[in-house]
């Protein structure tokens, strides 16, 4: 690849792209399938668990570093942002996010994502998000995909679209952003950039403004020690009393003090996969659960990459 093309799409997504396009224009049959799995995993097992992924990327690039997992959230014009400490994105990430089917951490058994299955969340939300990183950006985009799948001249393949009403999955194509794409913000090493449906505006807005957003987010993630909302910061802490009992206490920046037990492993566990949460929890979560991250490394661990 000649330098000049390689500063300006540092992790090869013109090749990603090609052995994706290559193999739906040979079998339109691996495109039914990445197509359904895309949809699946979109609107049933990560639907309505956007911020609870992202935070739990953000842990894990924390975690690699051995830096203090923090996020920031804003909402720009019509565009949610939010950005993490920790590691900046990576060739086997953007791997990773462009394949549904592997996290790029492999070898690490105590993540619960990094860039794994589950940032299809964002698709209830989105439908051309960026990943922009101190290493450099990504974005993903349908109606580009869309176009792209059009130039193949592939009858069968055509067909298949056509069954689909035109819809076609958004994260299997990855291409660089722009050179006029800002950088992540001071002090944090990723941001996801998603802009919103009309849908996904309504509900970040009602999230945005819900006093619970931050305390189920702690409730999920244990590692998280900041959340930097619009009107708010909250902190967070572990206080070692003993080895059996463990106080997190939260500093809100403008409610005061908080402090919650952390149950011991195993009820820990079990609070993860499912904690149920006083008024509410996350808006668009059903009967007030609030659904943690799933472990999807222990998921991939019987599969091959794409």
């Amino acid at each position: 690849m000649p330098i000049a093309d390689a500063v300006a799409d540092p992790f090869g997504t013109a090749q990603l792209r090609r052995v994706v396009l290559d193999a739906w224009a040979a079998s339109p049959a691996r495109f039914r399938e990445d197509a359904n799995g895309e949809e699946a995993l979109a609107i049933g097992g990560y639907a309505g668990r956007v911020l609870v992924e992202l935070a739990s990327n953000a842990a894990d690039a924390a975690r690699e570093l051995g830096v203090p997992a923090r996020i920031r959230v804003r909402l720009q014009g019509d565009e949610l942002r939010v950005a993490n400490t920790g590691s900046a994105l990576t060739p086997a990430g953007v791997a990773a996010l462009s394949s549904l089917r592997a996290s790029a951490k492999r070898d690490t058994h105590d993540s619960v994502g990094h860039f794994g299955v589950g940032f299809t969340a964002v698709l209830s939300w989105s439908r051309a998000p960026r990943i922009v990183s101190a290493t450099g950006g990504i974005r993903f985009d349908g109606d580009a995909t869309a176009t792209e799948i059009g130039h193949l001249h592939a009858p069968a393949l055509d067909r298949e679209v056509a069954l689909r009403a035109g819809q076609v999955p958004v994260l299997r194509l990855p291409w660089p952003t722009g050179p006029d794409e800002e950088p992540p913000p001071d002090g944090f090493a990723t941001e996801v950039r998603l802009p919103l449906t009309t849908a996904g505006q309504s509900e970040v807005s009602r999230m945005l403004a819900d006093d619970a957003t931050a305390e189920d987010l702690f409730w999920a993630l244990t590692d998280l020690a900041e959340i930097d909302l619009p009107d708010r910061v909250v902190r967070c802490g572990i206080d070692q009393i003993d080895p059996a009992t463990v106080i997190r206490q939260c500093a809100l920046g403008r409610f005061g003090i908080g402090a919650h037990h952390r149950p011991e492993p195993s009820a820990r566990d079990d609070l993860r996969r499912r904690h149920p949460v006083a008024g509410g929890g996350l808006p668009g979560l059903a009967s007030g659960e609030l659904h943690a991250p799933s472990d999807t490394e222990g998921d991939q661990q019987g599969r091959g990459d794409a």
